[in-house]
C-alpha cells in the first residue's frame, strides 16, 4: 500500500504544510481584512443611524409639544365660539318663540354646555 510507504511520507508532509500555509495566508491576508472592513462599515452606519435617531426623537418631542399647545389653544377657541353661538341661538329662539318657551331653551342650553364642556 502506497499510503504506508515511508519513502513518500516526506513529500506528503511537505505538500500538506505548503497547502495549509497557503490557506492560512489566504485567510489571514484576504478574508480577515475583508471581514474587519465590513464590520467597521457596519459600525459607522450604526453610529450614524443612532445619531439621526436621537435627533429625530428630539424633533419628535418638540413637535409633540407644539401640537399639544396648538390643540389646547384651539379647544379654548372652540369652547369660546360654542358659548357665543349658544347665546346667539338662545336669543334667536327667544325672539322667534316670543319669550314663551324661554325656560325650556335655557334648559337646552345647559344640557348643551354640559355635553361640550363637561
Amino acid at each position: 500500500m502506497p499510503q504506508l510507504d515511508t519513502f513518500t511520507f516526506m513529500s506528503q508532509i511537505f505538500w500538506l504544510l505548503c497547502s495549509l500555509s497557503l490557506i492560512f495566508l489566504f485567510i489571514n491576508y484576504f478574508f480577515i481584512p475583508l471581514i474587519f472592513t465590513s464590520m467597521k462599515v457596519r459600525l459607522i452606519k450604526n453610529i450614524n443611524l443612532y445619531k439621526s435617531l436621537n435627533s429625530l426623537k428630539a424633533n419628535q418631542n418638540e413637535l409633540i409639544k407644539h401640537y399639544d399647545l396648538l390643540i389646547k389653544n384651539y379647544t379654548i377657541h372652540t369652547k369660546f365660539f360654542i358659548k357665543k353661538l349658544n347665546k346667539s341661538v338662545e336669543k334667536h329662539f327667544c325672539i322667534v318663540f316670543n319669550l314663551v318657551n324661554k325656560p325650556k331653551i335655557q334648559k337646552l342650553s345647559k344640557v348643551i354646555n354640559r355635553f361640550f364642556f363637561f
